[in-house]
């Protein structure tokens, strides 16, 4: 049988060992599944994804600088809140601030104005914050 095999491979003008070179290029099918089940980024061990601070909007309002939304913490790892993003230059109102360690961004915790949005945070660079202070969290 492997000598049929050999022989239809010379029949067809195949080289054996171009035709095993090229087998061993292309990618395996464990390797392949494996590409697509590559992990969705993580936030760094430290941040908490799911941190709600206590408290509601305080007296130092913010404005956002581009379409946005939200997170669930403190970290461009942690998933957006919600299915759209808001409008550029929506209100929003500082509960609190963190700055993370291990980025050294400045994130606020908010309270949008418009009730359609629930609490959540956003980074420091994405909103111009009027004259006060916020609070650590």
């Amino acid at each position: 049988m492997k000598e049929e095999i050999l022989q239809l491979f010379k029949g067809l003008g195949v080289a054996l060992g171009t035709t095993a070179a090229t087998f061993a290029m292309l990618p395996s099918a464990s390797a392949a599944a494996q590409a697509n089940t590559l992990p969705a980024p993580q936030a760094p061990a430290g941040v908490n994804c799911n941190w709600d601070p206590t408290g509601s909007g305080g007296g130092v309002g913010m404005r956002t600088t581009k379409e946005i939304r939200l997170r669930y913490g403190p970290a461009a790892g942690c998933d957006f809140i919600g299915w759209s993003d808001m409008d550029v230059d929506t209100r929003l109102w500082a509960v609190c601030k963190y700055r993370n360690p291990d980025s050294g961004n400045t994130w606020y915790y908010v309270d949008p104005a418009d009730s359609s949005w629930r609490n959540g945070w956003i980074y420091s660079g994405n909103v111009k914050v009027d004259q006060g202070t916020i609070r650590n969290c």
